[in-house]
């Protein structure tokens, strides 16, 4: 399928007898002014009715992933990895026939060691997961990578180009920060975990929200977790858990806490990723 300008043949604007917009079906479907939200939280079937003329012919999309897990704290061997957050794809395409566009909406990481988050995808594009949080340097394809584990100084991830940033470094016993859409993740500083790496606001409101957090790394003991935002969970300290993050913005999870506790603290989830569609619809 070919997603370039065509020109249609109508003449010039002031000639035509009326004027051609996109019509669509499918998600949830808002009204901003003179264009149309299509929103998925799930997959579905993206359905365009009537192919817009050249004037009105960009159909915008932002296409997010989901996040990777942050991994739970060893018994004495430090704070966990945060999870790298879900890769951003936005941009601009033209529709060249009708009918039904498969949309794929990647879940977030299950709270498993070195699990990615699920890839989302719509019009040939793919955004991907994030890296999982393992021992060392995690899962290294993800949108972002992943935060290092506490005692491993080089455990950074490695991420997909123009889709996030890399995720810092394990050191002492802190676990690194994962990394985001918008930043790299932080490295850990002693028995403190590293911050997650900051998200990505998408052009044209198409969602409203900053996305692609990533999650904080896990501290040693009581030292400080590293904090998260814009859906990325934060890290945990004494004995807790990382936050899972967040639903539908593709947050990484965050580290869990390293320390004495008997066994550990366990892996976190990644927050499930999302696909918008904007497209005018009348003058």
């Amino acid at each position: 399928m070919s997603f370039g300008y065509s020109v249609l043949g109508f003449g010039s604007f002031a000639n035509r007898v009326s004027e051609v917009f996109y019509e669509a079906t499918g998600g949830t479907v808002t009204t901003s002014g003179n264009f149309k939200i299509h929103t998925f939280t799930s997959s579905g079937t993206f359905t365009v009715n009537v192919i817009a003329e050249d004037d009105f012919a960009d159909l915008q999309y932002a296409i997010l992933a989901g996040g990777g897990n942050g991994r739970g704290g060893d018994n004495g061997n430090g704070g966990g990895g945060g999870g790298g957050a879900g890769g951003l794809l936005q941009g601009t395409l033209v529709v060249s026939s009708t009918g039904g566009k498969t949309v794929t909406v990647g879940g977030g990481a299950a709270a498993t060691r070195g699990t990615r988050g699920g890839n989302s995808t719509a019009f040939s594009l793919t955004a991907v997961g994030g890296g999982g949080a393992n021992f060392g340097a995690g899962d290294e394809t993800g949108g972002s990578g992943s935060g290092g584990f506490g005692r491993n100084e080089a455990g950074s991830g490695v991420s997909v180009a123009n889709q996030g940033n890399v995720g810092g470094d394990g050191k002492s016993d802190g676990g690194g920060g994962g990394g985001g859409g918008g930043s790299v993740g932080g490295n850990a500083s002693g028995d403190t975990g590293g911050n997650g790496g900051s998200g990505v606001t998408t052009t044209n409101d198409i969602i409203v929200v900053t996305v692609s957090g990533g999650g904080g790394g896990g501290a040693q003991g009581s030292a400080s977790a590293g904090s998260a935002s814009d859906g990325g969970g934060a890290g945990g300290n004494s004995g807790q858990n990382g936050s899972p993050g967040l639903s539908n913005r593709g947050g990484g999870g965050g580290g869990g806490a390293g320390g004495l506790q008997p066994s550990g603290t366990s892996a976190s989830a990644g927050g499930s990723g999302i696909v918008s569609f904007r497209y005018q619809f009348q003058a």
